[in-house]
């Protein structure tokens, strides 16, 4: 998210005086500022000139990009079309200083929200880093009208509504009562935007109340008392820029209009933490949150770490795109709980079209999103008990590593070209097999290969490279398809009696009984050994 140019002039005017705009909109957005040069433009920046270099002409851009913008300053400078004037500094070049600054501030805090997000510090984390930007009292509350965080070090004393909603943690009934005498609840509601309200009826101040919408209600109500600074565009550009961010907690939290989303959250992550351990609290809680007693349930963990879309977006997007499953931000991953499904036939991890309940299936839904950002996630077994989340977490974490590890193209691959699409989810019961076989061979080689049907691959694999054959292929698809001669035959194109003698020769040359059904489960788990091993 860049500056407006609302933004941008309001800090110029505070320190050099009058700013003049050409035809420009100032909703107009700039990434960073340049200093104007002979190598081009780039859209969407701020380029500073001085007056007599200035361009006469707009600059051009790409179609379909926006168009960058010129400050022209010095004596002289006037705007035009796609150009502003300031002609109250000598020097662009201490103009394009001072501007270098104001972008690295306000880079600085979005970065600081980004990241009060990411370690999930909750609302007042995002308060306590933007109150210099804010400027004003801002109060954010619940549909229960509790209130969830408050710019702490801006408290407008003289207004007795704040003070009080401050001294309770909630709104009292006689503000309620007031609210509803001066029709404010169906505007919170319904209308879109910010809502500004100068008549003081209630408030000292004027106010600009921001609310986030759910079904027919709101979900979260931000309001700004104008205690210091009026509402001028320029701020409410800065306030939208903090009301971005809050959208992450009305989407992850307070989806249903409701504050149950929250005690959710908590819910969920005292269990995670170890908080929460007894079974007769654990089955309260969640008689209160309306979960389903005896699930199913399955849990997905995304991990966003080193992402460059490491923002709020990333969890709207996916808790608007899983509901009724919930999702949240624990540390650097996103933990998604789906308890859509209420039947044993439920495919719960399965890419199947649709849920028993007849709505669309989480896994797909949760795919695509995981597609639209570059994300993967890991999965944990299907669960039916709530005091399971920790190892549910657990195995989708090492679910996520392990097939991530064993699904990077080796060097021998990309030489053959493009591969099919890496899965985007990988689910415990897929990889608990290659997983442990990485915990044991982790200094203890010898432990796996030693076994029996190892040993004896092993010996086939030699036996293929001095000889030319392919007996450890054969052998292969020789157990894969079930000792079926006429399917055998089929897929590696031979004929049906050069199966049985090929068979009788591996028995003949290393001892391999095909008809034992122990030494085919042996050598089944042998070859998906050397597979991990390998890779």
């Amino acid at each position: 998210m860049g500056l407006t140019l609302r933004i941008i002039i309001h800090e110029l005017e505070k320190r050099y005086g009058e700013v003049l705009a050409g035809k420009l909109s100032l909703r107009r957005q700039c990434a960073d500022v340049r200093l104007w040069g002979a190598g081009g433009c780039e859209p969407g920046l701020l380029y500073v000139v001085s007056a007599d270099e200035a361009p006469e002409g707009a600059p051009e851009a790409e179609e379909g990009a926006p168009a960058p913008v010129v400050l022209a300053v010095g004596a002289g400078a006037r705007p035009a079309e796609g150009r502003l004037a300031l002609s109250g500094c000598a020097s662009h070049l201490e103009a394009f200083a001072f501007l270098q600054g104001v972008f690295a501030r306000y880079r600085a805090w979005l970065e600081a929200m980004d990241r009060s997000l990411i370690r999930n510090e909750g609302l007042q984390g995002l308060f306590d880093v933007s109150e210099e930007f804010l400027l004003n009292n801002v109060i954010v509350v619940d549909p229960a009208l509790k209130l969830l965080a408050y710019t702490k070090g801006i408290i407008p004393e003289d207004d007795p509504v704040t003070m009080e909603l401050i001294r309770h943690g909630y709104h009292t009934e006689e503000n309620i009562r007031k609210f509803q005498l001066n029709q404010r609840f169906e505007p919170w509601a319904k209308q879109n935007g910010f809502i500004i309200n100068d008549t003081k009826a209630i408030c000292n101040y004027t106010t600009v109340v921001f609310s986030f919408k759910a079904a027919d209600s709101f979900s979260l109500i931000v309001v700004m008392a104008c205690n210091n600074a009026d509402p001028q565009p320029w701020l409410l550009d800065t306030f939208m820029m903090f009301l971005v961010r809050v959208a992450y907690y009305s989407m992850r939290d307070y989806t249903g209009g409701t504050p149950s989303g929250s005690a959710f959250n908590a819910f969920a992550h005292d269990i995670l933490d170890g908080a929460l351990t007894d079974e007769g609290e654990i089955e309260e809680r969640r008689r209160y949150l309306g979960l389903p007693a005896d699930g199913p349930f399955c849990l997905y963990c995304i991990d966003i770490a080193g992402s460059k879309h490491l923002s709020a977006r990333i969890v709207t997007d996916v808790a608007r795109s899983i509901a009724p499953a919930k999702a949240m931000l624990r540390g650097s991953e996103v933990v998604v709980l789906c308890f859509s499904c209420h039947g044993a036939g439920c495919p719960i991890g399965v890419p199947t079209e649709s849920c028993p309940t007849g709505g669309s299936n989480v896994y797909k839904r949760l795919e695509a999103v995981l597609i639209e950002y570059g994300l993967e996630a890991g999965r944990s077994v299907r669960f039916d008990a709530l005091p399971f989340l920790p190892t549910a977490l657990e195995q989708a974490q090492i679910a996520l590593r392990t097939g991530r590890l064993f699904t990077q193209p080796r060097s021998d691959e990309k030489r053959r070209g493009p591969a099919s699409p890496r899965p985007r989810i990988f689910g415990f019961d897929d990889w608990y097999f290659e997983h442990g076989v990485m915990s044991v061979a982790r200094g203890h080689r010898d432990l796996l290969t030693s076994l029996r049907g190892c040993r004896q691959l092993l010996r086939i694999r030699a036996y293929d490279e001095q000889h030319g054959t392919d007996n450890l292929a054969f052998l292969r698809a020789y157990l894969r398809y079930e000792r079926r001669t006429t399917v055998v035959a089929e897929k590696l194109h031979m004929h049906r009696n050069n199966v049985k003698y090929r068979v009788d020769r591996l028995n003949e040359l290393f001892g391999v009984d095909t008809d034992c059904d122990d030494e085919r489960l042996e050598l089944s788990i042998a070859y998906r050994i050397l597979d991990a091993l390998e890779r």
